[in-house]
């Protein structure tokens, strides 16, 4: 449940970000900031900044930077409501618990409700003598034993039409309830309600937490269509942000700091049986980057264990962006031809696993396999389309170093030029990429950067800022969001904090932006001169882009023999360069 803002805020004033992060990193005063080795990547020398007057950090060497929350967020693995928790008990705040309106409290209490009561009448009908005989006997054919059951709460969905309906009544709970949880469903025929699991081995899906998100229906039958079915998302169920089987073996993935990645529920549960208790499971949905993250909280590399077959290794290969982007480190097992994880443990045997888990291949070793032929042996289109992937791909790690390591291990293991990759890394960078290599450059979005810094500081430069220069003249779309909102800010009475500004950051080159703001250091220059300087280089840059089109005006009105509109476009563009060689701070220019 999400904490008003108001508690944020309040926790986020009350929290020092030197006090916190010194307790976690070793920081040493450096004159109005604090320096350490950046705990986000390997360096030699500090580049990790942290500000005590802004309560920021930022990165100069992986850009990573943010408030006090954001640096339990990354630091810790902690999600944002951990996060503010942590904060709060250290700052002796206490949170509210009543955080939603008392309808939705209701109505998501109501489906927690559902889901415990459908799990306990799945799991009756598994221990049923006669009704569970089917579900037992597959359990049993595939080497599910008693205790794995109860890990999982398995349970069994007779196939039956009514049989959830007949216990619901028994218990005299609302059916409307049920149905909102989608446990059942209406006929569109007749419009009568019947059971939404039928004939189907059930796997109740939990949150972190232990609470039945939802569940996952197995077919039973060969013939029965599709072969799984989950339970819709509803105002609890979200699927893309969760794991099967994670709740049950998170302590294992985070004391062994490696998770093994697989496709299915039965895929899961068999490798577990059979120790390999580090195992989580896509849940009714393709692999996404909020798995990938709620992975990172307790692992640092994964191993990808997906089917054999063409579908299984392109979902594996799909992963791996969401995983590196997440930080992780991804080694991917071929199995064997025609096999999947759970038939290969009944097959082969626990040490069939085993043997793979300790030779995994590399992510470039994996892709060359699904080729089927040597990287040399591509067509060239084929070459061409695997650079521009991969490049795409880099594009997605984060943090310079480990962005280069990547592209070291692709030239190495395909024997190519650095040139070569490097020439399709330049054309393919992400906006995010470029803005990092100019930073050290001081080009024009390090302007835009330094000229913020001066807004904040000095509200009074805003007004003169506001007459002379709009947003849309800034070239980075986050400084360009930034100078918006210190506008809109600088309505409101009282001062303008870093802090404020990065609240309302929308996006993360916003966020980059004010970070990166917060800590220009200017020296003993005069912000006066500053602001001056950087109103002519702003003013110049717009009435440069006015004159630009201008000329190529000109030269179609020139080009269609129209002197009269040649003439008057002249003596408007001549006007622009006089004005604009005069212009001066607190003055206009003609046709602005």
């Amino acid at each position: 449940m999400p904490i008003p803002p108001d508690i944020v805020a309040r926790v986020r004033e009350a929290s020092d970000i030197v006090e916190v992060i010194s307790r976690f990193v070793p920081l040493k005063k450096q004159g109005k900031r604090f320096v350490a080795l950046c705990p986000f990547h390997s360096e030699k020398a500090p580049s990790f900044s942290v500000s005590p007057d802004k309560q920021l950090y930022y990165c100069f060497g992986c850009q990573a930077g943010g408030n006090v929350i954001s640096f339990l967020m990354a630091h810790e693995k902690m999600e944002f409501t951990e996060a503010v928790k942590y904060l709060a008990d250290l700052a002796g705040i206490k949170i509210p618990e009543k955080r939603e309106t008392q309808k939705e409290t209701e109505r998501k209490a109501e489906l927690w409700q559902a889901n415990n009561l459908a799990l306990d009448y799945f799991s009756r009908c598994l221990r049923n003598e006669g009704v569970g005989k089917p579900a037992r006997s597959y359990l049993a054919k595939r080497g599910i034993d008693k205790k794995t059951v109860d890990t999982f709460s398995i349970g069994y969905a007779p196939d039956m039409w009514d049989g959830l309906i007949k216990y619901a009544r028994s218990k005299k709970f609302d059916l409307k309830i049920l149905e909102e949880a989608h446990l059942l469903q209406r006929s569109e025929k007749s419009g009568d309600l019947f059971d939404f699991f039928r004939g189907r081995l059930i796997f109740p899906i939990h949150a972190i937490s232990g609470k039945i998100l939802g569940f996952g229906g197995r077919a039973l039958k060969d013939d029965q269509q599709p072969k799984y079915l989950n339970s819709p998302e509803s105002p609890i169920y979200q699927k893309r942000t969760v794991l099967y089987g994670l709740f049950q073996t998170k302590d294992s993935i985070e004391k062994k700091r490696a998770a093994i990645l697989v496709e299915g529920y039965t895929d899961l549960v068999s490798i577990y049986q059979n120790g390999f208790d580090n195992v989580a499971a896509v849940s009714g949905t393709a692999f996404t980057l909020e798995q990938a993250r709620l992975l990172s909280r307790f692992a640092d590399e994964v191993f990808v264990l997906f089917d054999s077959d063409q579908a299984g290794s392109s979902a594996a290969l799909r992963s791996v962006e969401h995983l590196f982007a997440a930080g992780l480190e991804v080694k991917l097992i071929a199995l064997p031809a025609g096999e999947d994880p759970d038939s290969l443990i009944r097959g082969r045997g626990p040490k069939a696993l085993e043997e793979l888990l300790a030779a995994p291949l590399s992510f470039f070793e994996f892709k060359e396999r699904q080729f089927g032929k040597p990287f040399p042996e591509l067509t060239m289109r084929e070459q061409e389309e695997f650079l521009r992937e991969m490049a795409d791909l880099a594009s997605q790690i984060g943090g310079l170093d480990r962005r280069s390591l990547f592209v070291e291990s692709l030239v190495q293991h395909f024997k190519l030029r650095d040139e070569t990759v490097r020439g399709f890394l330049k054309r393919r960078k992400s906006t995010k990429e470029k803005a990092e290599e100019k930073i050290s450059e001081r080009g024009e979005e390090s302007i835009e950067v330094e000229f913020l810094n001066l807004l904040i500081t000095r509200k009074d430069f805003i007004p003169e800022a506001k007459k002379t220069i709009s947003p849309e003249t800034f070239q980075e779309p986050g400084c360009r969001e930034v100078l918006g909102s210190i506008y809109e800010a600088s309505e409101e009475e009282g001062e303008i904090s870093f802090q404020d500004i990065f609240e309302l950051a929308s996006d993360q080159r916003a966020k980059d932006a004010i970070l990166r703001s917060a800590h220009v250091d200017f020296g003993e220059v005069s912000p006066e001169l500053l602001f001056e300087d950087y109103l002519r280089k702003f003013k110049s840059r717009e009435i440069s882009a006015r004159l630009r089109k201008l000329k190529r005006a000109v030269e179609v009105a020139e080009k269609s023999g129209d002197a009269v509109k040649t003439n008057q476009l002249l003596r408007q563009y001549q006007k622009l360069k006089t004005d604009m060689a005069g212009w001066k701070p607190d003055q206009g220019v003609s046709g602005s």
